[in-house]
């Protein structure tokens, strides 16, 4: 989504919280509004800087890991970007 908010010059400054990222892309492309980030904030902010230790189990890995792949999917197909591009 920063990649989408670069290319579209959309100022969002330093964050990782994905529902405002969402919401400024939102804001630019109302197709935004139907994608779904899931809980993926909290594994952007609360587990990358932890207080205690946390594994998630291989469910909620997977789940997150589906939830990420479609977002990164879907602002490829905003970027007209095809993953070979990047090889």
């Amino acid at each position: 989504m920063k990649a989408y908010l670069v290319f579209k010059n959309v100022d969002f400054g330093k964050t990782h919280h994905l529902e405002l990222l969402l919401e400024l892309c939102s804001e630019q492309d109302t197709d935004f509004k139907e994608l779904s980030i899931g809980n993926l904030t909290g594994y952007a902010v609360e587990i990358r800087y932890p207080e205690t230790f946390y594994i998630p189990t291989i469910e909620e890995a997977k789940y997150c890991f589906d939830i990420a792949s479609n977002v990164k999917d879907f602002v490829f197909k905003k970027l007209n970007i095809a993953e070979e591009d990047l090889k």
